[in-house]
């Protein structure tokens, strides 16, 4: 017992550690991303965004903008949607390479996104788009004058969650295996009821903080996860305390397998929670590139 507690107080120390830097602005900024692919040829470009509400700029705060700004807002006068202008994130961004820029403080809902090549003074304008979640990922790709978007970093996006998934429930899986032998589980019918648990409980949690980020992001999601884990632990609880007593040679009390759930949860909670923010990050450094 004295060494799961050690392993206990570690998983809160990395916990707590991760979530300093990753939560340490509490507040939920919906952001949005933009990844261009296809502009491998070193031309110059600039990426910006054009919504739908209309910022009625003043004749006075256009003549103080660069050549650069007026040009964009020129090419949206052209379009019925109009030039964006952050309060905090750059207006656009000029760029010579395929990349991806960020919008981090409450970007439009519904926008379009506007390449523009000064070389030429040539532009592309995308469609009408629509933000479909708290944090929104977009990928265009570039091919001569026309450009096609997809959401979400495209099938790729969906293998890295799929894939990311498929860790998630290895990892906590082979640690709750761990808690299991340090409370005297380690029969095969044991094992196999906690993998076959643990598969299930790990796609429901899933969908849970997919819900949550959907529609709250970063906050929405970790208060989908601490709730999925209040279920996940109930559920858990009550059905290794009716079977892990009666795999178990020596007849384990109930009591047993309830502290099991607890300490099996608790650290998967740790380590599910430093995977969480390690798997947001992964995800953009895979779909940016």
């Amino acid at each position: 017992m004295k060494k799961l507690l050690v392993i206990i107080s570690v998983m809160v120390c990395v916990f707590c550690a991760a979530g300093v830097t990753a939560f340490a602005d509490c507040g939920p900024k919906a952001s949005l991303t933009i990844n261009v692919k296809g502009m491998e040829d070193g031309r110059e470009y600039y990426l910006t965004l054009l919504e739908a509400f209309n910022s009625r700029f003043s004749d006075e705060y256009i003549s103080k903008q660069n050549s650069e700004w007026r040009a964009l807002y020129e090419i949206s006068l052209k379009d019925e949607y109009f030039l964006y202008e952050s309060p905090v994130d750059e207006t656009y961004y000029k760029l010579n390479h395929s990349g991806s820029r960020t919008w981090g403080y409450m970007p439009p809902d519904k926008f379009k996104i506007l390449l523009y090549f000064p070389d030429d003074g040539s532009y592309i304008i995308s469609e009408k788009l629509e933000r479909y979640a708290f944090n929104s990922y977009f990928t265009v790709s570039v091919n001569g004058g026309e450009m096609t978007v997809e959401k979400n970093g495209g099938v790729g996006g969906v293998y890295v969650e799929i894939g990311g998934l498929l860790v998630r429930i290895v990892i906590t899986v082979l640690l709750e295996l761990g808690v299991a032998r340090l409370f005297g589980y380690r029969g095969k019918k044991e094992y196999k009821l906690i993998i076959i648990m643990n598969v299930c409980t790990q796609i429901f949690l899933n969908i849970m903080i997919a819900v949550g980020d959907v529609n709250l992001g970063g906050l929405g999601a970790a208060a989908a996860y601490i709730f999925a884990e209040i279920v996940i632990f109930t559920v858990e609880a009550s059905v290794y305390a009716v079977f892990l007593p009666r795999f178990t040679e020596r007849r384990t009390r109930e009591g047993r397998a309830v502290g099991y759930a607890f300490a099996a949860n608790a650290v998967s909670l740790f380590i599910g929670g430093f995977l969480l923010i390690m798997g947001e990050v992964f995800f953009k450094e895979v779909v940016n590139h």
